[in-house]
């Protein structure tokens, strides 16, 4: 995933993009993990702009959506 992770840091603003890594990509999907909730949010600001770039690369051309999860926040059960 650290190839896919610098592709796409590439055009992510530098503010962010350390912040953000590729965990999946299953070829539709791009899963990326940001470091905090703030950094999460500001790539789901920034989507419209950056996935139809992305998709212009060979290795992400297939993306159909972005998934972004937040290191900072666990996931909780359904059930709780």
């Amino acid at each position: 995933m650290t190839s896919l992770t610098d592709q796409l840091r590439a055009f992510l603003p530098s503010s962010i993009s350390r912040q953000c890594r590729v965990a999946g990509y299953d070829g539709q999907t791009l899963t990326i993990v940001a470091d905090n909730s703030s950094v999460a949010t500001r790539l789901r600001y920034e989507e419209p702009r950056i996935l139809p770039r992305l998709r212009q690369i060979g290795d992400f051309s297939h993306i159909r959506r972005w998934k972004i999860e937040s290191a900072g926040t666990p996931e909780t059960p359904a059930d709780q």
